[in-house]
């Protein structure tokens, strides 16, 4: 057990995910306006870590060599070179304290190689692609039906009250 080693290297990588929809379009008084893709999220998303991946591989490395000293450092502690003056007790003892170390430098290491984990918490939260379109209101009160196609069609409607100035607003499927 004491030659068994082990470590875990955990790289960031970005996964595209089809978009949901094929095709989106919002109705209002009379008139269809298509969705336009604004942005891409996901070439954004790989270009991005392409660009930092060697710092990332940096850090991770740098991390696991700490680790791994750690877990040295514990197995070596306390170790003495001058086992030919110890008595028979005295072995005994340091074996015991020798396992003892192998232990808790074991547990150390199952420790880090649970803990190792990519951070791609910044890319899940974001779309895959942003559509957009532009909607000429009338005054007062305006509804908007959304129809999202794609594998299964949805639709939904929203009110937006017209004032005459520029309006944003979210919509998610």
């Amino acid at each position: 057990m004491t030659d068994l080693r082990g470590f875990r290297v955990a790289l960031p990588r970005y996964e595209a995910q089809p978009a949901p929809f094929s095709h989106a379009v919002a109705q209002v008084n009379g008139r269809s306006f298509a969705f336009e893709k604004a942005e891409d999220i996901g070439n954004l998303a790989v270009s991005t870590l392409k660009e930092r991946m060697l710092r990332e591989l940096t850090n991770t490395l740098t991390r696991m060599a700490i680790k791994k000293l750690s877990e040295a450092a514990v197995r070596n502690a306390g170790s003495s070179n001058n086992n030919s003056k110890q008595t028979e007790e005295e072995k005994k003892k340091e074996k015991k304290k020798q396992n003892q170390r192998e232990a808790l430098a074991l547990g150390l290491q199952i420790f880090n190689f649970a803990t190792e984990k990519a951070d791609t918490r910044n890319w899940q939260s974001l779309p895959q692609t942003i559509y957009y379109t532009r909607i000429p209101l009338l005054m007062g009160e305006n509804k908007l039906q959304i129809t999202i196609q794609g594998a299964s069609a949805s639709s939904q409607t929203i009110t937006v009250n017209g004032n005459g100035s520029l309006q944003f607003r979210n919509f998610t499927k």
